[in-house]
């Protein structure tokens, strides 16, 4: 979920940058294949890890893009 927010970013991005959802936060989790539940638990996780915060409806402020991209790789085994 985190590689979807980071793909909705421009290349350049500002300091703490607005990832806006280009539908609802449903339509976003079913094109990303995941459950509308999955996607707010997962959004709720980034926020409490201080990652990004919720400024409205599909509306998300990043606070700490290394933590996001850390977030968004692929786990190493």
């Amino acid at each position: 979920m985190a590689a979807a927010l980071l793909a909705l970013m421009p290349e350049e991005p500002e300091s703490a940058p607005l990832v806006k959802l280009p539908v609802t936060a449903q339509e976003f989790a079913g094109a990303i294949s995941i459950a509308p539940e999955t996607f707010s638990r997962a959004l709720t996780h980034l926020e409490d890890d201080r990652i990004l915060t919720r400024e409205g409806p599909g509306r998300y402020r990043v606070r700490d893009m290394e933590r996001l991209r850390q977030a968004a790789a692929p786990p190493v085994d």
